[in-house]
């Protein structure tokens, strides 16, 4: 009976985690979370380059994480990598490389993480998309051989 109880207690904020993110906390990601991952850490965990395996630009890739593990522990800023890392508390661990963010922008990612981590929906480009006007696409004409 006691374990069931226990077990009811774990799960019952699952749900909060995995709802969809609130327009204030997508408002809050926007303006406190994006400036500081653009800023300080997609030009070494971003589209182009992904240091350590590493990618901070949605959401799947921060759960995914690199070769560490993953980057966040939605609703455990303390178990999070990218909590660490940006307060300097490993002597191994300490991003941005160029120096400590202000305590400010920690507290902010700290929150959203407390927060569940909510990231806006990324829209990915099929890559498999053709444009239908391209030559390639378009049937062929009989042409007049030319004298």
């Amino acid at each position: 009976m006691i374990g069931v109880l226990l077990c009811l207690l774990l799960t019952a904020d699952e749900p909060a985690r995995t709802a969809p993110p609130t327009a204030e906390q997508l408002r809050f990601f926007e303006t406190n979370v994006r400036p500081v991952l653009v800023e300080h850490c997609q030009k070494c965990h971003g589209s182009k380059k992904q240091w350590a395996g590493l990618r901070l630009d949605s959401r799947e890739a921060l759960l995914r994480g690199g070769d560490s593990g993953a980057a966040i522990v939605p609703g455990e800023p303390n178990k999070s990598l990218l909590i660490r890392a940006v307060r300097h508390e490993d002597e191994n661990l300490k991003m941005p490389e160029d120096g400590k963010l202000s305590d400010r922008q920690i507290a902010d990612l700290v929150r959203w993480v407390v927060m569940g981590a909510p990231f806006p929906d990324v829209q990915v480009a099929n890559a498999r998309s053709r444009d239908p006007n391209h030559w390639s696409f378009q049937p062929p004409k009989e042409q007049r051989v030319p004298s």
